[in-house]
């Protein structure tokens, strides 16, 4: 096994070195210290700074370090989901679950999801799946339930109506795709960029000034595909599957760019970008939180205008008041699965976008808002069950720093609730 100098200058495997990359990418995505693309991009850098590239798995398997690295990532969090989903459970005194549904599923999940199970099915169930629920791949989550008290989140009709999208799918160029073959198509082709990246820093270093001409012409011709067959799968392209590790280092988006404001001592926003338009298509599927969760539809020009200005953890923009509500942020949280919070004051509003489980708001950052005569509008929380919707302590706190009553938390399929220091109204 390769070795490499590890901290203080030790000399260790480099197995250790790629868990001691990977535990400290997973901490920082759990704490909110991070996001999780944000995370996967430094473990990368930092395994190829060493000289890795692939990752050989004991199966025989060889797999791109920037797929292990978002593999590994990923199957972490969905792991720690399930062990707080069971303290959840056990702490609310339930005695079933809920998986969620979404309309682009995998056959093999497709018949399960939406669905109220006993504790005793349930483990039956997930033991009996080759891929349990939330691995894997998998889109899915589990939340506790009281059986006979929680209502499903989705009537039959609802799950059908999920069933003959999927089913319905899109055609594109003569080729028909369900709404799940689609996206695994779109993982094809990030594949195929990744590796063509991957050649073109070959040349590079090669030195082979004619190959490299040819490859980045294969490039171009592979993005300009994955754009057009994601437009017209309705499928929103994400860039960043497509990134190897040398080459993010000039696409990740800097602080202080269009679309993020710093604050300086007198709480000042020193950076604003304007979004030009207004909302679009209001009494249309298209933008409308519950259709973008459930069936996949896509956010309005408006909220893809927010959303690009919003890239990574901790992004902030200032937009005119009239130009965004907390449903538009609803929205966001149903493509991204992240948090986002608003913040108005007169006719501006600030949004500040968080990770899965937080926005990072210090006391100290409510404390310069609420000087430039900001307010807490609302934030929103990822998930559709009704426990999503709960206010946690720190909720709570923030509410109380600015001196506030009332703010409202919205789950990403719209539903809201209005919520006091004392808990919902």
């Amino acid at each position: 096994m390769p070795e490499k100098a590890g901290q203080y200058g030790h000399v260790q495997p480099l197995r250790d070195a790629y868990r001691q990359c990977m535990d400290y990418a997973f901490q920082q995505v759990f704490t909110g210290a991070t996001d999780y693309n944000t995370a996967i991009r430094q473990a990368t850098k930092n395994l190829a700074d060493m000289g890795v590239r692939v990752i050989d798995y004991e199966s025989g398997v060889h797999t791109s370090l920037e797929a292990a690295t978002r593999r590994n990532i990923m199957g972490g969090l969905g792991l720690m989901q399930e062990q707080i989903s069971q303290q959840n459970h056990d702490e609310m005194g339930a005695n079933g679950w809920e998986i969620n549904a979404h309309a682009a599923c995998a056959p093999d999940h497709e018949p399960i999801q939406g669905r109220q199970y006993s504790d005793e099915a349930f483990k039956r169930l997930n033991g009996s799946l080759k891929r349990r629920i939330g691995t894997l791949n998998c889109g899915h989550k589990e939340f506790p339930i009281i059986l006979g008290v929680s209502e499903p989140q989705y009537s039959p009709e609802e799950l059908e109506a999920m069933r003959q999208q999927n089913a319905k799918g899109v055609t594109i160029e003569g080729r028909h795709y369900s709404l799940y073959e689609a996206t695994q198509m779109q993982r094809k082709m990030e594949r195929s960029i990744r590796k063509q990246k991957n050649r073109i820093l070959v040349d590079k270093a090669t030195g082979d000034e004619e190959k490299l001409q040819i490859d980045q012409t294969k490039l171009r011709v592979q993005s300009a595909n994955y754009k057009r067959f994601s437009a017209a799968a309705g499928l929103r392209t994400q860039r960043e599957r497509t990134f190897v590790a040398e080459v993010w280092k000039n696409s990740v988006a800097k602080s202080g760019g269009s679309g993020i404001i710093k604050l300086d001592s007198g709480g000042e926003a020193v950076t604003i970008s304007s979004i030009d338009s207004p909302i679009e298509q209001r009494h249309t599927g298209k933008g409308n939180p519950n259709a973008v969760l459930t069936f996949g539809l896509s956010l309005n020009n408006r909220q893809r205008k927010l959303l690009d200005s919003l890239p990574d953890f901790e992004s902030r923009v200032i937009v005119p008041k009239k130009f965004v509500n907390m449903a538009d942020l609803a929205a966001l949280t149903a493509e991204t699965g992240v948090e986002y919070a608003m913040f108005t004051h007169k006719g501006e509003r600030l949004i500040i976008r968080g990770n899965v489980g937080m926005v990072n708001v210090t006391e100290e950052l409510v404390k310069q808002l609420r000087s430039s005569g900001f307010r807490w509008s609302g934030h929103t929380h990822p998930g559709s069950d009704p426990f999503c919707l709960v206010p946690s302590d720190g909720d709570k706190l923030i509410l109380k720093c600015f001196g506030q009553s009332y703010s409202s938390i919205y789950n990403s399929k719209g539903q809201r609730v209005i919520f006091s220091e004392e808990g919902i109204v």
